[in-house]
């Protein structure tokens, strides 16, 4: 990391640029003088807390502190001061160039006047006079360095400690240097419980000379944090500015000193020591090594975890020895922060075979196992592979070791058998027990570590009847019977429209039969009845002088054969009129059937509504055998003058009414057969045999209404019979 932030890098550029640009009376250098109505700032926290616009209307601060960092860095051509009160550190404008720089150094007193103003990241105050003009400043002794504020890892990322005189704690892992024209830096890394940071230390010795036996070493460092801001003023990290290496306080000796401590085993890190902060020194096999993260070892007493940075290669099997800082665990010890050095090599260790519950009961937790499970999934990603498996009700995963050849990891077919070699590393939550047994860390999961492609073994091929392959297999099933059942629907709708026309074919050709029938009794019967009546006028005209008796009596004979023979002509008639059932269709017929036209006595109205259309000849022929029926009932009892007739066509059915205006009757009195009332129970059977509903609305004295209404879907007439 720089040590400074681009953001300051980028506005001493442009201030630079402007300088030059800009002669030195121009009005457009001067800072305008804080207004009058605005309050004095006397304190850092007062200037901090302002936000970026409410500093850039120049508030006149006043302030008194000590001078925690001075520095002129001539490469750069860039002061930077920071003042210290009781209240926070602040950065302040010491002067752009040299002979009007503020001759200051760290551990002075002073009182500084100025206003504020927009910083990299927080308000900072800079002078009243030109752009870049050093603020006010009086020096007022020599005062002790004050108290640092001690950073706690949750601290550490807070960016209000911006200016801020701390002091952080971590080991030293690294010393290096960065040298420039003119001045130098000397970088320390250390790391922390939160991470690793950076501490820089200007120069302008030279040759710079880096101090490498802080390496390794506890230190205390103290200076100002520093963050590291991106061009849209969003702080993206920190370090911290050292004025001086005496500030970079050692704690503990570095590893070279540590690595001369007593060896502890790893089933003792965590036991009561009377110096259980300090670092341990152990010594173990590696079982597993993921570079500059993690390393996984064992000795005869246990496993033990450690995180450290080191990158120098180690293979399963080397021995090696470790100092670092003891931290909590739920499962096996971890050491944090930690060295490495490499006493001698190995065999490989031998992983232990355990079971599922083996391994998610915590006992294994840290140790080198080997697991048989069934594959369900391998989960290709940039990173890393993932596999997913299945060892009785148990599913886990397992992962390759960061830096392992994760591109020759084995391809394998999902549903196979395998055996897997790693690290296992449990997952435990806190899980309060009923008394008298104490609250504990339970295991809830665990994952394991591969080291390598060769930690995976196929054992078994799966079945070629794979779950998948099944479901397939019953799929293309259930289409074939689909296909065939929707096959036979098909065929059975077309038997059925088949065997409907050939009905109608068979019911046409049976009413075009018994038309004939009726055309021969039409001429036959007439013929010999009208014989008959001349035969019988004859005699009675032959006998009328001579005995008019006999004559009457023949004349009456002739008369009672004329009746019949209207009858049977009309009835003849009829059924000969049905023909217009084939010409023009039902609502055709019914204008057509007799009495209709006779509008002198009755008057006969018929109606229909819907569209017109054809229907199956069984359904036309009763339709108008019943209305037929209802006419002339109404024409010889009702004693009415007017019958309306109506056929309504609707989607799924239609509907006969006829209706009269006659003198009524009592339906109940009527409708037995021992009424001799035929006619009606004639039209009921006429709608039975077509599946259709009838009902006889009529009280005395009000009108009659007959209505039949049949149904057009479902099969309702397949199985009625023609009736003449």
């Amino acid at each position: 990391m720089n040590w400074l932030t681009q953001t300051k890098l980028a506005g001493s550029c442009l201030a630079a640029v402007s300088l030059l640009a800009w002669p030195s009376d121009s009005p457009a250098q001067a800072v305008a003088l804080p207004s009058p109505t605005l309050s004095v700032l006397t304190n850092v926290v007062q200037v901090k807390r302002l936000s970026l616009k409410e500093a850039e209307r120049h508030h006149p601060v006043r302030l008194r502190g000590v001078v925690t960092y001075f520095e002129w860095n001539p490469d750069w051509q860039l002061y930077t001061a920071i003042l210290q009160d009781e209240t926070g550190g602040i950065s302040f404008s010491p002067g752009r160039t040299g002979p009007d720089v503020l001759k200051l150094k760290p551990g002075q007193q002073i009182e500084i006047e100025g206003v504020s103003a927009q910083g990299p990241f927080v308000p900072e105050v800079r002078g009243t006079a030109k752009f870049g003009a050093p603020v006010r400043a009086k020096v007022l002794g020599v005062v002790p360095e004050p108290d640092a504020q001690s950073l706690t890892p949750e601290q550490m990322a807070n960016p209000f400690n911006e200016d801020e005189w701390v002091e952080v704690k971590g080991v030293v892992r690294r010393v290096t240097t960065r040298a420039g024209p003119k001045a130098g830096r000397i970088m320390v890394d250390f790391s922390t419980a939160s991470g690793t940071f950076r501490a820089i230390v200007p120069t302008q010795a030279a040759p710079i000379k880096a101090p490498l036996n802080l390496v390794g070493a506890a230190v205390a460092v103290r200076g100002v944090f520093a963050g590291i801001y991106n061009e849209k003023r969003r702080i993206v990290g920190a370090h911290i500015m050292v004025s001086a290496l005496d500030h970079i306080i050692v704690e503990e000796a570095g590893a070279d000193a540590a690595f001369k401590l007593p060896l502890l085993t790893a089933s003792s890190l965590m036991q009561f020591r009377p110096d259980m902060s300090s670092r341990v020194h152990v010594s173990g096999v590696v079982t597993l090594f993921e570079p500059g993260s993690r390393l996984y070892l064992r000795d005869n007493t246990g496993p033990l975890r450690i995180e450290t940075p080191e990158t120098n290669p180690l293979r399963p099997g080397d021995r090696v020895e470790v100092v670092g800082f003891p931290a909590f665990s739920d499962g096996a010890p971890l050491l944090l922060n930690a060295f490495l050095k490499r006493v001698g090599g190995g065999p490989p260790p031998k992983p232990r075979s355990i079971t599922v519950a083996q391994a998610s009961s915590g006992e294994f937790d840290g140790e080198l196992v080997r697991l048989d499970g069934v594959l369900l999934d391998q989960l290709v990603r940039p990173e890393n592979v993932i596999l997913m498996l299945q060892s009785g009700d148990t599913v886990f995963s397992a992962h390759f070791a960061e830096g392992a050849a994760r591109t020759n990891a084995p391809s394998l077919t999902l549903d196979s058998w395998v055996q897997i070699s790693g690290v296992c590393l449990n997952e435990f939550r806190y899980s309060p027990e009923p008394r008298p047994k104490p609250p504990q860390w339970r295991p809830v999961s665990f994952h394991v570590v591969l080291r390598g492609p060769r930690d995976v073994v196929l054992l078994r091929e799966p079945p070629w009847w794979t779950p998948q392959r099944i479901l397939w297999g019953m799929g293309l099933l259930v289409a074939a019977v689909l296909v065939v059942l929707g096959w036979v629907a098909v065929l059975r709708r077309q038997v059925a429209s088949q065997t409907r026309v050939i009905q109608q074919k068979i019911q046409r050709e049976v009413l075009m039969e018994e038309r004939s029938r009726i055309a021969r009794d039409l001429h036959d019967t007439l013929e010999q009845q009208l014989a008959l009546i001349g035969v019988q006028i004859d005699s009675s005209l032959a006998r009328l002088a001579e005995s008019p008796a006999l004559a009457t009596k023949s004349l009456e004979l002739a008369l009672a054969v004329v009746r019949h023979t209207h009858e049977e002509t009309r009835r003849s008639v009829w059924d000969l009129r049905s023909v217009a059932l084939e010409q023009g269709g039902l609502a055709e017929a019914l204008r057509q059937l007799p009495g209709v036209d006779n509008a002198t006595q009755h008057q006969i109205e018929v109606t229909t509504h819907g569209q017109p259309r054809r229907l199956p000849v069984v359904v036309e022929t009763n339709l108008m055998r019943v209305a037929q029926e209802a006419i002339t009932n109404a024409i010889k009892h009702s004693g009415g003058s007017r019958i309306e007739v109506n056929l309504d066509y609707a989607e799924r059915e239609v509907t006969l009414r006829v209706r009269d205006n006659g003198r009524g009757f009592d339906p109940e009195k009527i409708m037995p057969a021992s009424s001799g009332r035929f006619g009606l129970i004639g039209m009921r059977e006429r709608a039975e045999k077509m599946n259709a509903v009838f009902s006889l609305l009529s009280q005395p004295g009000q009108t009659t209404e007959i209505k039949v209404t049949v149904p057009l879907t479902g099969g309702a007439v397949e199985n009625a019979v023609p009736t003449l």
